[in-house]
């Protein structure tokens, strides 16, 4: 079943009883991106609950480009003038989440320096749409 067709209080039933794989996080992820239930605000909280589950014992790598991947959400919806304004500013306000994790994983100058692209990202998106 496409996670975009449930009712909210489906998609948590089917997100709390469900180990988090690939196909729950990409879902979950589009129902974010196209801002889908802008007043429900826990959808986000449990967007990246989902990805720290589906990240959880996975290589470092793996780890980042999963974090790299969340972030890119959070940052793709808050440039869509299409989306709400209040989900883009919650998903503005989350941006942290993933990039404090990132932060702990990154211990090469290749990392550090994808990271510091991550946090320059953010910050020319936020100014720029934000001013």
């Amino acid at each position: 079943m496409n996670a975009s067709l449930l009712s909210y209080n489906e998609l948590i039933r089917q997100l709390s009883s469900a180990q988090a794989d690939v196909a729950v996080f990409k879902s979950v992820g589009e129902i974010v991106r196209q801002g889908q239930l802008p007043d429900s605000p826990e959808l986000l909280t449990h967007y990246l609950e989902i990805g720290r589950c589906y990240a959880a014992n996975k290589s470092k790598s793996l780890q980042i480009k999963i974090y790299t991947s969340i972030l890119d959400t959070l940052l793709d919806t808050i440039c869509d003038h299409c989306i709400a304004v209040q989900w883009r500013q919650l998903c503005l306000d989350n941006c942290y989440r993933p990039l404090s994790i990132l932060e702990t994983l990154v211990i090469s100058d290749q990392e550090k320096n994808h990271l510091q692209q991550q946090y320059y990202k953010l910050s020319a998106l936020s100014h720029y749409f934000y001013q």
